[in-house]
C-alpha cells in the first residue's frame, strides 16, 4: 500500500464525503433515522481533521490575524453574497421566517451576520446558516492556541479557561457561535493528539482499516444513534454528552479509516475535498434554486420533494462549489482564505 499517497488523499476524500452528507441533509434528506445517523459524525469529523493538521502553535496576534484571514474573511464574503438570495427565505419557509417583508428580511440578515448564530430569531437570522461552522472553527483555533500557551507557560490558568468553556456549553451561549466552538473543541483536541501520537498510523494493513471502519460504522448505526438527536450548531448533544463525544469520535474514525483504506487517486474527490469551504458557502444557491424548480416542475411542497431529486441536486451543489472555488482562486483568492 502506498502510505504516502493515502496520507495525501484520505483527508480530502473524508471531507468530500462529509460535505456531501451535509449538503444532502440541508436539501431535506429523508428518512429522519438516516439523518440522525449522519448527524452523529458528519460535523465532528471536520473538527477532528482540522485538529489533526493543527501545528500546535501558541496564541499570538500573528496567529489571530492569520486565522481571521483564512476563516473569517470567507465568512463575511459568503454572508454578504447570500444577501442576494436571503430575501427568498420567507417565501420558501414561512413557518420559520413568519412572512417577513423584503426590507425586514435584509435587516434581520444583516444583524444575524454579525451575531454569527445559526438560530432564527424574531430580530435576526444568519444569511447562510451553514457558515456557523467557519465562526466556530475560528473560535476553536484561538481557544486551542490559548490552551497550548497556558500549558507551556502557566498551567493554572487552564483551569479557569476550561471552566469558562464548560460554562458556555452549559448555558448554551449562542452568539458568535461560541457555544458550538466550545462544544466541538474536544473533537479538535482529539484530532490533534491523533496526529501527535500517530494514532491513525497504528493500523497499517488495508484489511485492518476496512474492518475497523466497518465496525465503527456498525457501532454508530446500532448503538450511536440511541443517544438521541444531536446538533452541534444548536448545542444539542442527545441524552448523554459523554456518549456524544464517544459516538462522534468513533463515527469520525469510521470515515477516516475507510478512506485511508481506499488507496486510489480520484481528481474529482480531491477537488471536492479541497473545496469544502466554498461548497459550504455556495451550496445554498443551488439549494434554493433546486427547491423552486422542484416545486414548480413536480408540483409538490418543499418538504415533499422526492429523494432522487435531492440526491441529484446535491451533486450539482458539489460541482457548483468546485467551479466557484476555481473562479475565486483565480480572481480573488483572499475571499476564500487563500493567503501567501
Amino acid at each position: 500500500m502506498n502510505n504516502q499517497c493515502s496520507r495525501q488523499n484520505w483527508a480530502d476524500y473524508t471531507k468530500a464525503f462529509a460535505i456531501w452528507l451535509m449538503v444532502l441533509c440541508h436539501f431535506g434528506l429523508r428518512p429522519a433515522s438516516l439523518v440522525k445517523f449522519i448527524f452523529v459524525f458528519h460535523m465532528p469529523v471536520f473538527f477532528v481533521i482540522s485538529g489533526y493538521f493543527d501545528k500546535g502553535d501558541f496564541f499570538s496576534w500573528a496567529l489571530l490575524k492569520k486565522s481571521f484571514k483564512k476563516v473569517m474573511i470567507p465568512y463575511f464574503f459568503f454572508s454578504l453574497c447570500s444577501f442576494s438570495i436571503c430575501w427568498i427565505s420567507p417565501y420558501l419557509h414561512p413557518e420559520i421566517y413568519h412572512n417577513g417583508t423584503i426590507p425586514q428580511t435584509f435587516v434581520k440578515a444583516f444583524i444575524g451576520m454579525f451575531l454569527m448564530e445559526d438560530l432564527v430569531r424574531p430580530y435576526a437570522f444568519m444569511p447562510t446558516g451553514a457558515l456557523w461552522f467557519l465562526v466556530a472553527l475560528f473560535n476553536i483555533k484561538i481557544l486551542f492556541s490559548l490552551l497550548i500557551l497556558c500549558w507551556a507557560k502557566c498551567r493554572i490558568i487552564i483551569v479557569g479557561l476550561v471552566s469558562l468553556i464548560v460554562l458556555i456549553v452549559l448555558i448554551k451561549f449562542p452568539f458568535f457561535s461560541i457555544d458550538s466552538a466550545c462544544l466541538s473543541l474536544p473533537f479538535y483536541i482529539i484530532g490533534y493528539f491523533f496526529k501527535r501520537y500517530k494514532f491513525l498510523d497504528r493500523v497499517t494493513s488495508r484489511m485492518g482499516m476496512l474492518s475497523l471502519s466497518a465496525v465503527c460504522f456498525a457501532y454508530v448505526a446500532i448503538i450511536g444513534v440511541r443517544n438521541g438527536y444531536i446538533s452541534i450548531d444548536g448545542c444539542t448533544v442527545g441524552n448523554n454528552i459523554i456518549l456524544f463525544y464517544i459516538n462522534g469520535t468513533i463515527g469520525s474514525l469510521a470515515c477516516i479509516y475507510f478512506f485511508r483504506f481506499a488507496d486510489f487517486e480520484n481528481k474529482y474527490l480531491q477537488k471536492i475535498g479541497s473545496s469544502t469551504l466554498t461548497i459550504l458557502g455556495s451550496h445554498g444557491y443551488v439549494n434554493k434554486a433546486a427547491t423552486i424548480v422542484g416545486v414548480l416542475l413536480l408540483g409538490v411542497s418543499p418538504s415533499e420533494i422526492p429523494l432522487w431529486y435531492i440526491i441529484g441536486a446535491s451533486f450539482i451543489a458539489l460541482f457548483f462549489g468546485v467551479w466557484v472555488e476555481k473562479l475565486l482562486s483565480r480572481y480573488c483568492p483572499k475571499m476564500i482564505g487563500k493567503t501567501k
